[in-house]
């Protein structure tokens, strides 16, 4: 198995990541109260869960394709 290489984050960047991160909290709370908004994001999440059903579906019940083999000269 191959090593993970850790990446450090500088102080700065960390900040950032921290304000956006409350930002999104912030938007996702301010989203969530007004019920107007909550429904039309409900309403798309159903729309794409129902998309990628079909997409799981379709794949399930196709069988695995294999990799046609080559046969080599002796």
């Amino acid at each position: 198995m191959a090593k993970s290489k850790v990446i450090s984050i500088s102080a700065e960047e960390k900040k950032w990541r921290t304000e956006s991160d409350l930002s999104t909290l912030q938007r996702a709370k301010e989203i969530m109260a007004d019920k107007s908004r909550m429904s039309a994001v409900q309403n798309l999440a159903k729309q794409q869960l129902s998309a990628l059903s079909t997409i799981v579906q379709k794949n399930a019940s196709k069988p695995a394709q294999r990799t046609p083999v080559r046969k080599l000269k002796k």
